[in-house]
């Protein structure tokens, strides 16, 4: 039997989880919290052994157990800096440069998605891109994202727009809230107060940049409790022009011999076979 413990060279602190074990053998122990260890059954004679921790070099020693006895032997490492391969970090900040700075200069709290970024998630709708933002979750309808929530207010209490122009609210009994209301002397109908809007029908690939503002300054609109959400659209390419026909500007597509014929300008003719 072999037991002792396992310390620090220079602070002689205990070291805890080392592994210690007779070389050329499988017979071995790892100290406890206090840096102690028991080998049991280790062969007599002299015998090599090794003692390895994580951060420290591993050393082996020899020493002689004796026959049906007990040794006790204490071990000390040296601490090392353990040099692993090169590490390469990669980011995708490029198309979100503009939308950080963005992020970092505003007087709110704000979150911004670019264009790129949009681009890069496969999203099926806007609701579902939005619901990528941190504090930000989506209602489903039929298993789509249709209705965007912030910190976890209801889509009723938050306020969608496109450009900064405020969207007419889509909300439906079945999704909102409905109260009864007195409309006129005995006669009694439903009021629908859901002010959500339903994105279901925008298109990621129609936005520009995405802000989603979590706190309201004076200078916005005071019917977003949750927050404000607000899509600028993308716009065509500058300097894009389209070549004009002698009959008509609109593109001509024609169905030909059963077959689609390519994109037409101007007068039209059948290709020939």
């Amino acid at each position: 039997t072999i037991k002792g413990k396992v310390f620090d060279r220079e602070t002689k602190d205990a070291l805890p989880g080392a592994t210690i074990l007779v070389k050329g053998t499988s017979i071995g122990a790892s100290t406890d919290l206090n840096g102690a260890y028991t080998i049991y059954n280790a062969p007599s004679g002299t015998q090599t052994i090794v003692i390895s921790y994580v951060g420290y070099v591993p050393t082996s020693e020899s020493v002689n157990v004796p026959d049906n006895g007990t040794l006790e032997k204490d071990f000390y490492l040296e601490a090392t800096a353990i040099q692993g391969k090169a590490v390469i970090v990669t980011a995708q900040a490029q198309g979100q440069i503009q939308a950080i700075n963005q992020q970092l200069t505003s007087n709110k709290i704000v979150s911004v998605v670019s264009e790129a970024k949009i681009q890069e998630l496969p999203d099926f709708n806007a609701a579902q891109a939005i619901s990528r933002l941190p504090g930000v979750s989506v209602t489903q309808s039929s298993g789509e994202a249709n209705k965007v929530v912030i910190r976890g207010l209801a889509p009723q209490y938050n306020e969608v727009a496109v450009g900064g122009i405020t969207l007419a609210s889509t909300g439906s009994a079945q999704i909102g809230a409905t109260s009864l209301a007195t409309l006129g002397p005995g006669f009694t109908g439903t009021i629908n107060n859901d002010r959500s809007v339903d994105l279901t029908m925008v298109t990621p690939y129609m936005i520009k940049s995405i802000e989603v503002y979590k706190t309201l300054t004076p200078d916005m609109e005071a019917n977003a409790i949750g927050g404000y959400v607000n899509m600028e659209l993308r716009e065509a390419p500058s300097g894009l022009k389209l070549p004009r026909s002698s009959l008509s500007e609109r593109p001509i597509f024609q169905r030909t011999f059963g077959r689609l014929c390519p994109w037409k300008f101007g007068r039209i003719r059948p290709e020939r076979r």
